[in-house]
């Protein structure tokens, strides 16, 4: 949904979980998060920003650790990624404004899961992270709430987006939980976006086979990691 890094823990982390289960297998006031208004206006590229703000915290340290997970789990490691943006879907243009700063963490608690990642972009001011969301949450409206998953075999699977209820963390929170039914095995993800100040910070917590993400142990994990921008 957003370019780079903010993007590979959500299709391309839901894409290796399939791959791996096949293998097995053979700012809103209210205090919640937004929701996802599927009759918002069309989402536009946002707009590139030349000036460049100094950071008091390095998004390397506001991502996940493994002292941050529960027992279990172990770091899983992060696949290269294409730098270049990509549109959620056809016909919604891809959001053209790079990161400052970027950093990844992903975990596993087995190999059939849960998956947590964590992903963090510095962005020149609030203003321009606050428009990361505004895209967003208008990219996904615009897509009718579904987006293609794509593996790296090239194989495709389509994600449902319902909106999924969320305290709210940071300065603006956005939730959803996609699902994938048409794969080999039901997957399901639960992508929370929040703004801390000029970074965009993003959860993704993937689970398979019937299980649920435990939404408590994800605004915990959030809300260290929006604790950690100063």
């Amino acid at each position: 949904m957003l370019p780079r890094v903010l993007k590979r823990p959500t299709a391309a982390l839901a894409a290796a979980v399939v791959g791996v289960l096949v293998a097995c297998s053979g700012g809103d006031d209210s205090g919640r998060a937004e929701t996802i208004d599927t009759t918002a206006p069309a989402s536009s590229p946002a707009t590139s920003q030349t000036s460049i703000a100094p950071l008091a915290t390095s998004v390397d340290d506001v991502v996940l650790t493994l002292e941050d997970m529960p027992p279990g789990y172990s770091p899983r490691p992060s696949e290269d990624e294409d730098d270049e943006p990509t549109p959620p879907c056809e016909g919604v243009p891809a959001t053209d404004v790079e990161p400052i700063e970027e950093a990844t963490s992903e975990f596993s608690a087995g190999q059939t899961g849960p998956f947590i990642a964590s992903a963090a972009g510095s962005y020149p001011d609030a203003a321009t992270a606050n428009g990361q969301l505004d895209y967003l949450v208008g990219a996904i409206a615009d897509c009718g709430n579904t987006i293609e998953i794509v593996a790296d075999d090239g194989s495709t699977n389509t994600a449902t987006l319902t909106p999924l209820s969320f305290n709210q963390v940071g300065d603006r929170t956005i939730a959803f939980r996609a699902t994938i039914d048409d794969g080999p095995v039901p997957v399901s993800f639960d992508q929370i976006t929040a703004q801390a100040d000029n970074v965009v910070i993003l959860l993704t917590y993937v689970t398979a086979l019937g299980d649920q993400p435990d939404a408590a142990l994800a605004e915990e994990l959030l809300q260290t990691m929006v604790d950690r921008v100063a």
